[in-house]
C-alpha cells in the first residue's frame, strides 16, 4: 500500500510518502507541459511528476500556473493552456 501526499503552495509542491518528503520550489521545474487533463512537470530530465488535473481544483490549477509563470527560470519550456 503507497501512500502519496502532494501539497501545493506559493513556493512549489510538497511531495510526502512514509518514507520521506520532497520539496520542489517553482523556479527548480525546468520543464512542464500541461495538456487537457494533465501537468507534466520535470526538475531534472528524467525525474518529475505527472499530476493529473481531474485530482485538482480550478484554485490549484490556477495556483500550479502561477507558481510557473512568477518563478521558473527558462519560461520558453513552460507550456501552459490556461
Amino acid at each position: 500500500n503507497l501512500s502519496i501526499q502532494f501539497t501545493l503552495n506559493e513556493s512549489g509542491l510538497i511531495y510526502e510518502t512514509p518514507e520521506g518528503k520532497v520539496t520542489e520550489n517553482w523556479d527548480q521545474f525546468i520543464n512542464v507541459k500541461e495538456t487537457e487533463h494533465y501537468f507534466f512537470m520535470y526538475f531534472a530530465a528524467h525525474k518529475g511528476f505527472l499530476l493529473a488535473k481531474r485530482d485538482l481544483s480550478e484554485d490549484m490549477n490556477q495556483m500550479i500556473r502561477r507558481g510557473l509563470r512568477e518563478h521558473a527560470l527558462n519560461q520558453k519550456r513552460i507550456k501552459l493552456l490556461g
